[in-house]
């Protein structure tokens, strides 16, 4: 028996174990309480050198778990089964019969139950075996990591573009649904934090008020115009244009207005005199972005614009803070006048406004309507469908989704009632329909 070959397999099986459990921990392990132990020791650098090599570091502990898992085996072919005794059958057999004992033990089992209960102390242990080896291994490893883009090629994954949530927001996010499964968070908290967590990367054209639902008012306008349409339209601050939406001359604010309510009428009105310079910022901007702008430049309402500069719509600082904290009532906007966006008709139909996004539509109903950076409505989805605007009473099938236009103008679509034809695709009852 040569037991030479019985130590390496011991300390390669012991070896695997550590490496393996490494491996694991990297795949699954709490940022904030790795941030604790390290700051407890004063090695709080740690975290973002974990963060920026962590795909390197997961390549590098599987590479050495799968060369030790090799020594193992043959070490235990050299122990049990050595050239001489190859020819018989049962020396083999139990040669096989332990490899795979001591690897299931060591490979797998003690690692992943290692990993499971103490991710974050064995990270916090193994971090400078790991920046050692990571510094000789580094370079050998950049051949290895071509074969990641040939993959996801090869499987028609796009490449990330990094605009999406980072794992501390996506931990944050699975403990909040965690959170509302166990009746710790409820339904609106659980939307707040996403909202806040979403915020980032959310864009000003996802919340913005759209070009057809934008009031301004011209600056050809007398005071008399501009005070009825004050009343009627119930703005402190609206777009001044000249000629169309798409040449804004201003934002006028209507207690600039006051001066001249008790002043003669001698002097002719002229509203340039009274409007204040507008911003401008393209769909792109991000939340996060427009908010820094809002408090850099004191104002709460900028005009948005498309890729060809004419007028997107407009967006203010109050629809910034809906994103967060939900819809906003204010004097003007009575919640009983406000219909819901997606209003049941019964378990399988749904009366749509044309004006909700095609996300939104596909997440409350579980539907598969196409998303296009051409249109990002459903009435912009029918639209594009029919190729052009349709009447009133108009009706067509889309897949497992019957959809009639109900009400239509010559420019839009205002309101489409959708009927769900697979039973399969029906939401849930509280999701959707109707209280009884």
């Amino acid at each position: 028996m040569n037991y030479s070959a019985f130590w390496i397999v011991a300390v390669s099986s012991l070896l695997s174990c550590f490496y393996t459990a490494v491996n694991y921990a990297l795949l699954d392990f709490s940022r904030s309480r790795l941030a604790q132990l390290l700051e407890a020791r004063n090695k709080a650098h740690h975290i973002e050198h974990l963060s920026e090599f962590r795909e390197s570091l997961l390549l590098m502990t599987a590479l050495l778990r799968a060369v030790l898992n090799l020594v193992v085996l043959l070490a235990i072919f050299a122990w049990l089964a050595p050239p001489a005794e190859s020819s018989h059958w049962s020396a083999l057999l139990i040669a096989i019969g332990v490899s795979a004992l001591v690897v299931s033990i060591f490979g797998v089992a003690i690692p992943l139950s290692w990993s499971r209960h103490a991710a974050e102390p064995l990270l916090v242990f193994s971090m400078p075996l790991l920046r050692v080896h990571f510094a000789v291994l580094r370079y050998p490893m950049w051949v290895l990591h071509i074969f990641d883009p040939l993959v996801r090629r090869l499987l028609g994954v796009p490449k990330s573009d990094g605009n999406g949530v980072t794992e501390a927001e996506q931990e944050i996010l699975d403990a909040v649904s965690e959170g509302e499964k166990t009746g710790l968070v409820d339904e609106e908290q659980k939307e707040m934090i996403e909202a806040v967590v979403e915020f980032p990367t959310t864009t000003v054209e996802q919340i913005m008020t759209p070009r057809t639902a934008v009031e301004g008012i011209s600056v050809d306008s007398d005071l008399e115009a501009v005070k009825s349409f004050v009343r009627t339209a119930g703005h402190s601050r609206i777009p001044v244009y000249e000629g169309d939406l798409d040449h804004i001359a201003g934002i006028l604010y209507v207690k600039d207005l006051m001066p001249l309510l008790g002043a003669s009428g001698d002097e002719p009105f002229d509203i340039r005199k009274v409007v204040r310079e507008a911003v401008f910022v393209p769909e792109s901007k991000t939340l996060r972005d427009l908010l820094g702008q809002f408090k850099a430049s004191k104002v709460h309402l900028a005009m948005v614009l498309d890729e060809y500069g004419g007028t997107a719509g407009l967006v203010t600082i109050e629809d910034v803070i809906e994103e967060i904290v939900g819809e906003i009532h204010d004097e003007h906007e009575p919640p009983d006048e406000e219909e819901p966006a997606i209003e049941p008709v019964d378990k399988t139909t749904f009366d749509i406004d044309g004006r909700v996004r095609i996300d939104e539509a596909n997440d409350e109903l579980n539907l598969e309507l196409p998303e296009d950076e051409d249109y990002d409505t459903v009435g912009g989805f029918v639209f594009a469908t029919l190729g052009r605007i349709p009447e009133t009473g108009e009706t067509f099938d889309y897949e497992n989704v019957h959809i009639t236009v109900t009400d239509a103008e010559k420019t839009r679509v205002n309101k489409v009632r959708l009927a769900l034809t697979d039973p399969d695709r029906t939401p849930e009852p509280s999701e959707s329909e109707p209280s009884a």
